[in-house]
């Protein structure tokens, strides 16, 4: 595009060397008229390209976010799903980075994090069903993991949601007895 470029602005500067003075203003501004025109459809056609690859790269994260909320409990390896989509790792890696300003990995752990967020709030189900639930080979493992990537345990995260919504609630919250 940049030579296309060069070689129009050099054809043009040889025209406006070639122009009459009685006419050049006219002829300069017809010039630069077509000059702009011809601009414009370089433009286009150039972002037309990345319009189309940039469709593809959604619809593509599109297909990983459903196969993630479909898999994500099983699945939190990027190489199963680049494969399901038919595409290399470091490709899924640089288009999630360009498109979700993040990588598959913690696209995948947000997903998982916040299914256990919900489960966390639902009294009936303890933690060790929780971690079942969401494929954790035991209650430690989940625990450590929900700990790395919240900064509390899912015990503490459930407390404070508890508490919080029996403030939002307007009832009051239980002391606990330190005697």
């Amino acid at each position: 595009m940049h030579y296309r470029l060069a070689s129009f602005f050099e054809k043009l500067f040889d025209l406006l060397g070639c122009i009459y003075e009685e006419n050049w203003e006219y002829s300069a501004k017809s010039l630069i008229s077509i000059l702009i025109n011809e601009i414009d459809a370089m433009l286009i056609k150039g972002n037309s390209k990345k319009t189309a690859d940039n469709v593809s790269e959604i619809k593509l994260l599109n297909r990983f976010k459903r196969l993630t909320n479909e898999y994500y409990s099983n699945e939190r390896g990027i190489k199963f799903y680049a494969s399901k989509l038919s595409v290399s790792t470091s490709y899924l890696h640089k288009i999630a980075k360009r498109q979700l300003n993040t990588t598959p990995a913690v696209f995948i752990n947000s997903v998982v994090l916040r299914q256990a967020r919900f489960l966390l709030t639902i009294p009936k189900y303890n933690i060790s069903e929780i971690a079942y639930e969401l494929s954790f080979s035991d209650i430690h493992s989940f625990s450590k993991y929900f700990k790395k990537h919240t900064g509390i345990s899912p015990t503490q995260y459930r407390l404070k949601r508890t508490t919080q919504e029996l403030y939002r609630n307007g009832q009051e919250i239980p002391h606990l007895d330190n005697s």
